[in-house]
């Protein structure tokens, strides 16, 4: 599979920006019930988190 996307952004993303945001995860225990990502800006006065992530 070939993908355009490149390992690391450019530069920072700035809050009028749109942009693709990738994770690779090494999933070493699976007998885990889910995941948790947490999202920051750079001086983290907003926050974003999602519980529960699940990988097949």
């Amino acid at each position: 599979m070939t993908s355009d996307l490149t390992p690391a952004q450019s530069g920072p993303i700035t809050a009028e920006a749109v942009a693709t945001l990738v994770l690779e995860l090494d999933v070493n225990n699976p007998e885990l019930s889910g995941y948790q990502l947490t999202v920051s800006d750079v001086d983290g006065s907003r926050t974003a988190q999602w519980h529960g992530i699940r990988f097949p």
